[in-house]
């Protein structure tokens, strides 16, 4: 079972890894369409993370993601799952409509701008968060889910960035067929 979560697990935010993200959203898309409840899904990108990088370097940039990893958790349920895409994280809302993930949306985004990253005693770091939230429904798959939420992050960037933007997405298949990949 450890090697199993060590398998699924990004070693240095401790969300789960991009492997793990199919496989839950369509475990996630099952339950919502057996049970009629909502699935919402988030992209979340720190703005202007290459910044970091390039004034602080790859060790400090490494910390800031695991800082917002952290955040990111404690505003979150244990039922909700942040998963870690290079870098940015999709985070999947199951039993969440459109108007809680954007509460949750703004709960995180809040949880990153409203305090510096400490890395030190005099060392900090103003970091915001953009994020595009995507409600699903039963015409979209998963990939589609997460299209609708990436460029829902890509317009909130576009606009500044340190905001959430929710987009409806369009069907891309009947509502007969089952969700895929």
């Amino acid at each position: 079972v450890r090697l199993e979560r060590l398998s699924i697990t990004c070693p240095l935010t401790l969300a789960y890894n991009e492997r793990y993200l199919t496989p839950r959203m369509l475990e996630e898309m099952d339950r919502a369409r057996r049970f009629g409840s909502p699935l919402s899904a988030a992209l979340i990108g720190l703005d202007d993370f290459e910044r970091v990088g390039e004034d602080w370097g790859s060790e400090i940039g490494d910390r800031v993601l695991r800082q917002f990893a952290d955040r990111a958790r404690a505003v979150v349920r244990r039922a909700d799952a942040l998963v870690r895409r290079e870098d940015d994280f999709v985070l999947i809302m199951p039993h969440t409509d459109a108007t809680q993930a954007m509460v949750v949306a703004e709960r995180i985004r809040h949880s990153l701008c409203d305090r510096a990253i400490v890395l030190g005693t005099s060392q900090r770091i103003e970091q915001t968060v953009s994020l595009g939230v995507a409600t699903w429904n039963e015409c979209l798959s998963a990939k589609r889910l997460t299209q609708a939420a990436e460029l829902g992050l890509n317009r909130a960037r576009a606009l500044g960035g340190n905001r959430v933007v929710a987009i409806e997405p369009s069907a891309s298949r009947p509502p007969s067929a089952p969700p895929t990949a």
